[in-house]
C-alpha cells in the first residue's frame, strides 16, 4: 500500500518478527516509501510517549494472534491513538456496544465519524453520539449502505412515482441459519449484539428508506433456541408516519428461504 513520498512506521513488540520480516521478506527493503521506520516496543506504549505524528492512517492488528490483548482496544488506548491522527475522519467498526464511547472521543478530538450499523447499543448512546455531533458541528454518518444499492433507488422510485398506489401494508420476513462458530465472538450473545441490531438494522432502514418514518413500534423477542442473553428471534409490529402497517419477523436459528445474509 506504500507510495512514493509516504513515511511508514511499524510498532512491533516481538524482535524476532522484526528480524524475520527483514532477513526473511522483501516488502521492507522493496517499499516505495520515501522513509520506513520500526519501533521495537509495545505500540501503546510507544505513542503514550511520543509527541503527536498527526498520522494519516492507523491500523491496529489486535486479533492475529492466539490472545487479544485487550489494553490495545480500550477507551484508554483510543485517546492515545486518536492523539497521533490528523483530525479528518474515523470509521468506527468495533463491536456494538463500544461504538458510543470511540464516537464520543474521536468528536471530542475535533474528527467526523462514520459509524458501523447500529449507531449504538442503546438510544441513550446514540443520542449522545448525535448530541456531540451537533454541539462540535462535525458529520456524524451511519454504515447503511443497503440503501445506495441501486435495486432499492430503483425500488424507492418506483414507490414514490405512485405506480403501485397508496402504501397500505408491508410484511418482511428476515431469517438466517448462523452455526456456532459465528458465536465464538463472545459480544454476539450478549446485550448489543443479537439479529435486532446486527441483521434487522439494515431492513429497518431500508424499510424507512421506501415507505418514511415509522412513528410506533410494538415488539416481542425470545433467547428460547440458543437461550443467549440476546435474542435469537423477533417479531416487530409498526405503524409509519403515513399511516400504513408492517410487520416483520427475524431469527438467526432457521434457514431462510433464500440466502443466508
Amino acid at each position: 500500500y506504500a507510495k512514493p513520498g509516504d513515511h511508514w512506521v511499524f510498532y512491533e513488540i516481538a524482535p524476532t518478527v522484526v528480524d524475520v520480516a527483514q532477513s526473511e521478506f522483501t516488502f521492507l527493503k522493496q517499499s516505495p516509501a520515501a522513509k520506513t521506520d520500526i519501533v521495537l516496543g509495545d505500540g501503546r506504549l510507544a505513542l503514550e510517549r511520543e509527541p503527536s505524528r498527526q498520522y494519516d492512517l492507523m491500523a491496529i492488528d489486535a486479533f492475529s494472534g492466539d490472545s487479544i490483548p485487550m489494553h490495545l482496544l480500550t477507551r484508554e488506548a483510543f485517546q492515545v491513538y486518536m492523539k497521533h491522527l490528523k483530525p479528518d475522519g474515523v470509521i468506527i467498526a468495533t463491536p456494538n456496544d463500544a461504538h458510543a464511547n470511540v464516537a464520543l472521543d474521536c468528536l471530542n478530538h475535533g474528527a467526523a465519524v462514520l459509524v458501523e450499523k447500529p449507531i449504538a447499543d442503546t438510544i441513550e448512546n446514540a443520542r449522545s453520539i448525535c448530541e456531540a455531533a451537533l454541539a462540535k458541528g462535525l458529520p456524524a454518518l451511519v454504515g447503511h449502505h443497503r440503501r445506495h444499492n441501486p435495486i432499492m433507488r430503483q425500488a424507492k422510485s418506483i414507490v414514490d412515482s405512485g405506480v403501485l398506489g397508496k402504501p397500505v401494508s408491508m410484511t418482511a420476513m428476515c431469517t438466517w441459519y448462523k452455526d456456532d462458530d459465528y458465536f465464538k465472538a463472545q459480544w454476539r450473545r450478549q446485550s448489543g449484539g443479537g439479529p435486532v441490531l446486527i441483521n434487522l438494522i439494515h431492513d429497518i432502514d431500508l424499510l424507512r428508506f421506501l415507505y418514511g418514518d415509522i412513528a410506533s413500534v410494538q415488539a416481542m423477542t425470545s433467547n428460547a433456541v440458543r437461550g443467549f442473553e440476546v435474542e435469537d428471534t423477533a417479531v416487530v409490529l409498526m405503524r409509519f408516519v403515513n399511516g400504513a402497517l408492517g410487520t416483520v419477523t427475524v431469527s438467526d436459528t432457521t434457514v431462510s428461504p433464500w440466502n443466508y445474509d
